[in-house]
């Protein structure tokens, strides 16, 4: 069965390019963009919350709180973690706007956009300049939002806050070109830039806002998936994806979306149902691919067939180390073929020679096949 399995893959490509037409779906991200280029990219790492303290945060401990703060807004996107640490910190004059900074953030993820927009008129700081404009635009508002768009172009001494309200603004102008769209057409433009920009909560908003408005709108669906997989919010992502899926059946990049998402909710069999669907043709997320449908087949203890899907990635990429740390592994220990570890390991270590690990690993393969002398000499000579 495995066999019959492994040669009826074929490497795919993904469709990505969708085009920008008044009648068409609101356009997705190229394979040069952010928004799917974020798909390629591994997950922040959970971290334990290491701040137990009951007491106030005092101003002296500010590195911690900043980095607890950086870590459960941008890369968890845990704001409840985010509104506890808050709490603690006691504020006095020389925190107080970096605290308000956090605030701001945090009132503007939790989709709470007048508090927000109240107290970012009071802060003086550039980061909150994009979270100001993505919120007036959330509004709906858009004499204000375009007031506020042209007074950063005009005014603002950052040229990266200009070049952002600049791209922002032009989403008015491409809508103004194809006035016979619909609104939700809009909303589906500035939910894709906004996922650029990491505002992930807000962009999820502007879906909405489209699907409320066009409940039929494939692509309001897909990047609204696509952002609930990047918030780890796995339930919603499926009925997204799944609901993008139904209007645009065998949409191979869909398809992918739904492997991750269900490879995350360690549904294995399904993940695996739907990266192979996606592997009908050649893909800028071969490797992922590959990567993902390995983890599954090792979640499910059939490390035959890992061994093999890590192999398909190494024709792809031969000097993936991860992929060949993990080779090495599956063969030494699950399935008891040693040479086979040391062929990995001779191949990892040329491709990272100077690397401790690399080494470890070609020291551990030689105890394997039993050449202990080899195995000690590695040790003793490595960098």
């Amino acid at each position: 069965m495995r066999t019959a399995v492994a040669f009826g893959i074929a490497i795919i490509i993904i469709a990505n390019i969708i085009d920008v037409f008044p009648t068409s779906q609101a356009p997705l991200a190229t394979e040069g963009n952010n928004w799917q280029a974020a798909l390629l990219q591994d997950e922040p790492t959970k971290q334990a919350n290491t701040h137990n303290s009951e007491k106030p945060v005092q101003a002296s401990e500010k590195p911690l709180f900043i980095s607890l703060l950086d870590l459960y807004i941008d890369q968890e996107r845990d704001l409840e973690k985010a509104n506890t640490v808050l709490q603690k910190i006691e504020a006095d004059e020389t925190n107080q706007s970096l605290i308000d900074l956090y605030k701001a953030k945090i009132l503007s993820r939790k989709l709470e956009f007048e508090e927000a927009e109240q107290l970012i008129n009071h802060i003086n700081h550039q980061e909150l300049a994009v979270i100001k404009a993505a919120i007036l635009i959330a509004q709906g508002d858009r004499d204000k939002a375009g007031a506020y768009l042209h007074y950063l172009i005009e005014e603002h001494p950052d040229a990266q806050v200009k070049s952002t309200a600049l791209s922002l603004l032009n989403v008015y102008h491409e809508y103004d070109r194809h006035r016979d769209t619909k609104e939700s057409y809009l909303w589906t433009l500035f939910a894709q830039q906004l996922a650029e920009l990491k505002e992930l909560e807000i962009s999820v908003y502007m879906t909405q806002k489209a699907i409320d408005s066009d409940p039929d709108y494939r692509d309001a669906w897909l990047i609204k998936g696509h952002n609930e997989l990047q918030l780890q919010q796995y339930d919603q992502a499926e009925i997204s994806l799944l609901t993008a899926l139904q209007l645009d059946p065998g949409n191979q990049q869909i398809q992918y979306l739904l492997g991750i998402n269900y490879h995350h909710q360690q549904e294995f069999d399904l993940s695996n149902q739907y990266l192979l669907y996606a592997l009908q043709n050649k893909s800028p997320y071969q490797k992922s691919i590959w990567t993902t449908l390995a983890d599954n087949a090792i979640a499910q203890e059939d490390y035959p067939l890992g061994v093999f899907y890590l192999e398909e990635l190494l024709r792809v990429e031969p000097n993936n180390k991860a992929a060949l740390e993990q080779v090495v592994q599956l063969y030494g220990d699950e399935l008891q073929l040693p040479n086979k570890a040391l062929e990995y390991a001779t191949v990892l270590s040329e491709a990272y020679p100077n690397n401790d690990r690399a080494i470890e690993i070609l020291s551990w393969a030689y105890t394997q096949v039993e050449d202990f002398e080899k195995a000690e000499q590695l040790l003793e000579y490595s960098p």
